[in-house]
């Protein structure tokens, strides 16, 4: 199959949000084959090592993306990130480089700066509710957890760091009695020095969308939470701030209206279609346009060499038939849009 396949990462918590589920709705209708990651635990995913997954460590998404690219490997791959999630998806970008096997990205409402986050980014009360999330998706594994780590500090921590810090931060030998020393400010700045999101940015080489609201009550100012200087230098990141959103919202009034009056058995193509999902295609759409036309250009560039003359145009010649597949053209000028060209790091 020739489909695009859609990769959707969750937030880092692994609540499979009504955002998440209507956007996997929206790609199967225009064409796409959504997949959503789970990471190791989460929503009944078996733990079958002793083993999570830290915060950025993309090897298990690395994983997930090569078996994709075995199972689809004509489709293009395009990802879409929610909320804290979108961590993982930039590691994933920045560490792999060129060698992403992705067309393009997207991240919905990111969370840029995640140490200062899990530290001081959420009010009490959303802290709470969110690490109780969590020690309840771990609870089923709290006997076999308690060979590697400190399950009692796991699970009488009532803030993000502290259950971040006690499944990652300190650790306690299979078969001791007691305790190793407990994780320190040192410990947890180099925890983030190997998790940090942003940590490998200049590495990434396709097109990123970052989709984000200045009222983003997760998140936290846009000024200090948002990396704008990434976006004023880095050619492969965009950034769509708008005023209104919330968090992972950007519904609009008539849109609003429309799910409590539209049946739930009416065509997606309508007014039920979350604006930020119609971004999202809009973007995927756009940036293949523009790799259709680089490599029409190559192609013509090519057939001009090859017609050049001698072994050239003899080598033209004998390529096959899938080399000189003629691409559909543009419904748009995509160079007046874009005119940077891609630059691989790696």
């Amino acid at each position: 199959s020739t489909s695009p396949v859609l990769l959707i990462i969750p937030n880092s918590f692994g609540k499979i949000t009504r955002n998440v589920l209507k956007l996997c709705e929206i790609a199967l209708s225009h064409g796409y084959l959504p997949v959503v990651f789970n990471r190791r635990s989460h929503n009944g995913t078996p733990l079958s090592t002793l083993k999570l997954q830290q915060f950025g460590d993309p090897s298990d998404l690395r994983e997930a993306v090569r078996y994709i690219r075995y199972r689809q490997p004509a489709g293009r791959l395009y990802a879409v990130s929610e909320s804290s999630g979108s961590g993982l998806l930039l590691s994933y970008l920045g560490e792999c480089g060129s060698s992403s096997y992705m067309t393009a990205a997207v991240c919905l409402s990111p969370v840029f700066r995640c140490q200062s986050w899990f530290e001081s980014g959420l009010c009490q009360p959303l802290q709470w509710v969110l690490a109780l999330y969590q020690k309840i998706s771990l609870s089923r594994y709290r006997t076999a957890l308690g060979e590697i780590m400190q399950t009692d500090a796991v699970f009488s921590s009532c803030s993000l760091r502290g259950v971040e810090e006690a499944l990652f931060c300190q650790s306690r030998p299979a078969g001791s009695i007691t305790a190793a020393p407990s994780g320190t400010s040192v410990v947890w700045d180099a925890y983030w020095e190997r998790n940090e999101p942003l940590r490998d940015v200049d590495e990434v080489a396709i097109p990123v969308l970052s989709l984000c609201a200045k009222d983003d009550p997760v998140r936290g100012d846009a000024q200090s939470t948002i990396p704008l200087e990434l976006f004023e230098t880095n050619p492969h990141f965009f950034l769509l701030l708008t005023d209104r959103g919330g968090h992972c919202g950007f519904a609009t009034q008539s849109e609003r209206r429309a799910f409590s009056v539209v049946p739930s058995n009416s065509t997606l193509e309508g007014s039920n279609i979350n604006w930020s999902h119609k971004v999202v295609l809009e973007f995927f759409r756009a940036t293949a346009d523009f790799f259709n036309a680089e490599e029409r250009a190559k192609q013509l560039a090519a057939r001009r060499r090859g017609l050049g003359g001698g072994a050239g145009g003899r080598a033209f010649r004998n390529r096959s038939v899938s080399t000189c597949k003629r691409v559909p053209t543009c419904s748009h000028n995509i160079h007046a849009i874009y005119n940077w060209q891609r630059s691989y790091t790696r």
